[in-house]
């Protein structure tokens, strides 16, 4: 019983927290989508690529689809290209 307890207490915690950073961004004027946008931009400079368009062809080239992955990609530290 503990164990779920536990597990409970850790689930409501991460809930908690994650309203207190969706709320603090709602107060900067910062969403999910502009850092989203930000983080993609950041790895474009980083590859000395033109246009956000030209980083969605290199990851498809390396087999990462911006599309339907963004929020894995976006995170990803080091793409192989």
């Amino acid at each position: 019983m503990q164990e779920i307890s536990a597990a409970h207490k850790d689930l409501l915690r991460n809930l908690i927290d994650q309203q207190l950073w969706l709320s603090k961004g709602k107060e900067l004027s910062i969403n999910g989508e502009t850092e989203l946008i930000q983080r993609l931009n950041e790895l474009r400079k980083q590859y000395n690529l033109e246009t956000l368009e030209d980083l969605e062809k290199a990851a498809k080239q390396q087999g990462v689809p911006m599309r339907t992955s963004r929020p894995a990609f976006a995170t990803a530290s080091s793409p192989s290209w």
